[in-house]
């Protein structure tokens, strides 16, 4: 079977989404989610899904205007949903 031009677009877009992939960790009880999201978006998209039933990711506010939302050293949260950014995990200190 020959690729098509539609193939390969369809291959680099999943190879781009499998590159992007946040780990969202809750404290709160250790599940792990993971999204093809940036750290700052995963998070208030866990929690939006998982704390207020919302799935609508259209309706999700910017992670800046989120009242739960926080950046701290190492990452950041969503209420308890949090997770590491690039540059913490290449932080040695």
């Amino acid at each position: 079977m020959a690729w098509t031009e539609t193939n390969l677009h369809t291959m680099e877009r999943i190879s781009m989404e499998m590159e992007l992939r946040t780990a969202v960790f809750n404290i709160g009880d250790d599940r792990i989610v993971h999204y093809p999201l940036p750290p700052d978006r995963a998070v208030v998209a866990a929690y939006e899904q998982y704390e207020k039933g919302n799935w609508e990711a259209d309706q999700y506010p910017d992670p800046s205007e989120h009242p739960a939302f926080g950046v701290y050293k190492r990452g950041v949260a969503c209420g308890d949903w949090i997770a590491y950014t690039e540059s913490a995990m290449m932080s040695s200190e």
